[in-house]
Protein backbone atom coordinates (compact mmCIF):
# COMPACT_ATOMS: atom_id res chain seq x y z
CA UNK A 1 0.00 0.00 0.00
CA UNK A 2 0.67 3.54 -0.52
CA UNK A 3 -0.54 5.64 1.80
CA UNK A 4 -0.97 9.75 3.17
CA UNK A 5 1.71 9.63 6.11
CA UNK A 6 -1.57 11.19 7.99
CA UNK A 7 0.61 10.79 11.41
CA UNK A 8 3.34 13.17 10.32
CA UNK A 9 1.35 15.82 8.24
CA UNK A 10 -0.44 16.39 11.15
CA UNK A 11 2.54 16.75 14.04
CA UNK A 12 3.90 19.24 11.25
CA UNK A 13 0.74 21.39 10.92
CA UNK A 14 0.51 21.41 14.71
CA UNK A 15 4.23 22.41 14.31
CA UNK A 16 3.76 25.16 12.49
CA UNK A 17 0.86 26.42 14.46
CA UNK A 18 3.13 26.95 17.01
CA UNK A 19 5.87 28.51 15.45
CA UNK A 20 3.96 31.55 14.19
CA UNK A 21 2.79 31.99 17.67
CA UNK A 22 -1.15 29.81 18.28
CA UNK A 23 -1.18 28.46 21.53
CA UNK A 24 -4.72 27.82 22.14
CA UNK A 25 -5.27 24.99 19.25
CA UNK A 26 -8.18 22.97 18.51
CA UNK A 27 -8.93 20.01 16.01
CA UNK A 28 -12.42 19.31 14.44
CA UNK A 29 -13.47 16.69 12.27
CA UNK A 30 -16.00 13.65 11.50
CA UNK A 31 -16.00 10.15 13.21
CA UNK A 32 -15.52 9.04 9.70
CA UNK A 33 -12.02 10.95 9.16
CA UNK A 34 -10.55 9.96 12.65
CA UNK A 35 -11.20 6.13 11.64
CA UNK A 36 -10.05 6.41 8.24
CA UNK A 37 -6.29 8.17 9.15
CA UNK A 38 -6.20 5.43 12.33
CA UNK A 39 -6.52 8.12 14.51
CA UNK A 40 -3.62 9.87 13.37
CA UNK A 41 -5.20 13.19 13.67
CA UNK A 42 -6.00 13.03 17.68
CA UNK A 43 -2.77 11.12 18.28
CA UNK A 44 -0.37 13.62 16.60
CA UNK A 45 -2.70 16.58 18.16
CA UNK A 46 -2.46 15.23 21.84
CA UNK A 47 1.47 14.63 20.85
CA UNK A 48 1.93 18.33 19.66
CA UNK A 49 -0.56 18.94 22.63
CA UNK A 50 1.95 17.46 25.40
CA UNK A 51 4.96 18.35 23.14
CA UNK A 52 4.04 21.91 23.38
CA UNK A 53 3.13 22.23 26.95
CA UNK A 54 -0.05 23.27 25.77
CA UNK A 55 -3.44 21.89 27.30
CA UNK A 56 -5.35 20.14 24.91
CA UNK A 57 -9.06 21.44 23.83
CA UNK A 58 -11.84 18.85 23.50
CA UNK A 59 -12.10 17.98 19.92
CA UNK A 60 -14.88 18.95 18.11
CA UNK A 61 -16.61 16.32 16.26
CA UNK A 62 -19.17 17.39 13.25
CA UNK A 63 -21.40 14.55 13.05
CA UNK A 64 -23.61 15.42 16.22
CA UNK A 65 -22.36 19.17 15.88
CA UNK A 66 -25.82 21.73 14.77
CA UNK A 67 -24.38 25.45 14.47
CA UNK A 68 -25.34 26.02 17.96
CA UNK A 69 -22.92 23.70 19.34
CA UNK A 70 -19.98 24.40 16.92
CA UNK A 71 -20.90 28.31 18.06
CA UNK A 72 -20.62 26.61 22.14
CA UNK A 73 -17.37 24.72 21.17
CA UNK A 74 -16.17 28.37 19.75
CA UNK A 75 -17.53 30.29 23.10
CA UNK A 76 -16.18 28.00 25.50
CA UNK A 77 -12.72 27.45 24.32
CA UNK A 78 -11.96 30.63 22.43
CA UNK A 79 -9.08 28.72 20.07
CA UNK A 80 -7.06 30.70 18.54
CA UNK A 81 -6.65 27.98 15.85
CA UNK A 82 -8.38 25.47 14.50
CA UNK A 83 -7.19 22.13 12.42
CA UNK A 84 -9.66 20.57 10.04
CA UNK A 85 -9.76 17.39 8.82
CA UNK A 86 -10.73 18.39 5.46
CA UNK A 87 -10.70 22.03 3.18
CA UNK A 88 -14.64 21.98 2.43
CA UNK A 89 -15.36 21.48 6.47
CA UNK A 90 -14.81 25.15 6.91
CA UNK A 91 -17.33 26.44 4.41
CA UNK A 92 -19.90 23.38 5.40
CA UNK A 93 -19.44 23.82 8.94
CA UNK A 94 -17.73 26.73 10.32
CA UNK A 95 -19.22 29.53 7.54
CA UNK A 96 -22.94 28.88 8.21
CA UNK A 97 -21.87 28.50 12.30
CA UNK A 98 -19.88 31.07 13.16
CA UNK A 99 -20.30 34.73 12.72
CA UNK A 100 -17.79 37.07 10.52
CA UNK A 101 -15.96 38.19 13.85
CA UNK A 102 -15.34 35.27 14.95
CA UNK A 103 -14.47 33.70 11.45
CA UNK A 104 -12.03 36.70 11.06
CA UNK A 105 -9.91 36.18 14.58
CA UNK A 106 -9.52 32.41 13.98
CA UNK A 107 -6.74 31.05 11.68
CA UNK A 108 -8.50 27.76 10.33
CA UNK A 109 -5.97 24.84 8.71
CA UNK A 110 -6.70 22.19 7.22
CA UNK A 111 -4.92 18.53 6.52
CA UNK A 112 -6.33 18.00 2.68
CA UNK A 113 -5.43 21.18 0.91
CA UNK A 114 -7.97 21.41 -1.81
CA UNK A 115 -7.03 24.45 -4.08
CA UNK A 116 -10.65 25.68 -5.08
CA UNK A 117 -11.80 26.25 -0.81
CA UNK A 118 -9.10 28.70 -0.22
CA UNK A 119 -7.85 27.13 2.76
CA UNK A 120 -4.10 26.53 3.88
CA UNK A 121 -3.01 23.66 4.66
CA UNK A 122 -1.52 20.10 4.40
CA UNK A 123 -1.19 18.94 0.21
CA UNK A 124 -1.57 15.36 0.80
CA UNK A 125 0.29 14.95 -3.29
CA UNK A 126 -1.62 12.58 -4.31
CA UNK A 127 -0.10 12.62 -8.01
CA UNK A 128 3.28 11.45 -5.54
CA UNK A 129 1.04 8.49 -3.91
CA UNK A 130 -0.13 7.20 -7.36
CA UNK A 131 3.19 7.17 -8.69
CA UNK A 132 4.75 5.51 -6.23
CA UNK A 133 1.84 2.73 -6.49
CA UNK A 134 2.44 2.18 -9.70
CA UNK A 135 6.44 1.61 -8.97
CA UNK A 136 5.41 -0.57 -5.85
CA UNK A 137 3.53 -2.63 -8.46
CA UNK A 138 5.84 -2.68 -11.16
CA UNK A 139 8.39 -4.05 -8.81
CA UNK A 140 5.87 -6.68 -7.76
CA UNK A 141 5.48 -7.54 -11.28
CA UNK A 142 9.11 -7.63 -12.09
CA UNK A 143 9.76 -10.32 -9.10
CA UNK A 144 6.66 -12.58 -10.67
CA UNK A 145 4.62 -12.01 -7.10
CA UNK A 146 0.68 -12.52 -7.34
CA UNK A 147 -1.72 -11.52 -5.27
CA UNK A 148 -1.49 -10.08 -1.52
CA UNK A 149 1.94 -10.72 0.15
CA UNK A 150 2.94 -12.91 2.96
CA UNK A 151 4.68 -9.49 4.94
CA UNK A 152 2.26 -6.70 3.55
CA UNK A 153 4.94 -3.16 3.43
CA UNK A 154 3.04 0.26 3.21
CA UNK A 155 4.63 2.98 2.43
CA UNK A 156 3.84 6.78 3.69
CA UNK A 157 4.35 9.76 1.56
CA UNK A 158 4.80 12.75 3.04
CA UNK A 159 2.96 16.30 2.51
CA UNK A 160 3.96 19.37 1.79
CA UNK A 161 2.79 22.88 3.11
CA UNK A 162 0.56 25.34 1.43
CA UNK A 163 -0.13 28.73 2.28
CA UNK A 164 -3.42 29.59 0.35
CA UNK A 165 -4.18 32.86 2.62
CA UNK A 166 -7.90 32.03 2.82
CA UNK A 167 -9.30 31.62 6.01
CA UNK A 168 -5.83 32.00 7.66
CA UNK A 169 -4.87 35.02 9.15
CA UNK A 170 -1.04 34.89 10.08
CA UNK A 171 0.74 35.59 13.29
CA UNK A 172 4.10 36.26 14.50
CA UNK A 173 5.34 34.31 17.57
CA UNK A 174 4.73 37.28 20.23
Amino acid sequence: RVVTHHFDNAVRTFALLEQRGFRRIGLAMTRDMELRANHSYSSAYYRAASVQGMKPLPILIFDDSSRRDIRGWFDRHRPEAVVVANAHQVREFFHPALGSAQRAATAVVCLDFAGEENVSGMDQIFEKIGSHAVDALVAQIHRNERGLPENPTVTMVEGRWVDSWGYYPLRLKK
